[in-house]
């Protein structure tokens, strides 16, 4: 059997600037939510690998095919710190399509737009961002959950544990093969 822990995230951390929620609409209130959610993510994780041996880590990113002492020491793991504590020859598998990737760097310039003093500048970035988010970012998850489990398929062999960590919106589980059983925590609703 092959087991995949599913993880949902809410893309918030503790050094989330305050123009970024701002830019996102979220208050202090749904903030702190998010902040506890995740923790609560993060907990489950960390209970679950005292019991579970995990093999593939797959996460939302670009990062080549490596393992995951190689993954930690180039990036930030505020989300899930209890990451460090899994095997360092557990395997971070790249689950996204580059050119998605790089088009998401459209939103660091968006945020200047509308983080700007100017009015203009910041009714032009909210269009823009409508617009990209109506026509690239949502029309394309369904295509990202579809590479991402085609992925996990693939690599996530008999009698061994997967972890996927992924955004709210996203659907993986729909595109798994059969033989591979899900474990989703139980999850308050965010916005």
């Amino acid at each position: 059997m092959r087991l995949l822990l599913y993880l949902r995230e809410s893309h918030l951390n503790k050094n989330t600037p305050k123009y970024a929620r701002n830019v996102l609409r979220i208050n202090d209130k749904e903030f702190r939510e998010a902040l506890d959610y995740n923790k609560s993510q993060s907990d489950y994780l960390k209970n679950f690998i005292k019991k579970n041996k995990i093999n593939h880590i797959y996460i939302d990113s670009n990062t080549k095919r490596q393992t995951i002492y190689e993954y930690t020491n180039k990036e930030s793991l505020e989300m899930y710190p209890t990451m460090i504590d899994l095997p360092s020859n557990t395997i971070v598998e790249k689950t996204d399509i580059t050119i998605i990737v790089k088009s998401m760097s459209i939103f660091k310039g968006l945020t200047k737009l509308i983080i700007s003093k100017k009015t203009a500048k910041k009714i032009i970035g909210y269009i823009i961002m409508l617009i990209y988010d109506l026509l690239i970012l949502y029309p394309t998850i369904p295509i990202r959950d579809y590479y991402i489990a085609k992925r996990i398929n693939k690599t996530l062999k008999e009698n061994e544990t997967g972890l996927l960590i992924m955004g709210a919106l996203h659907k993986v589980d729909l595109f798994l093969k059969k033989d591979i059983q899900v474990i989703k925590p139980k999850r308050k609703k965010l916005r």
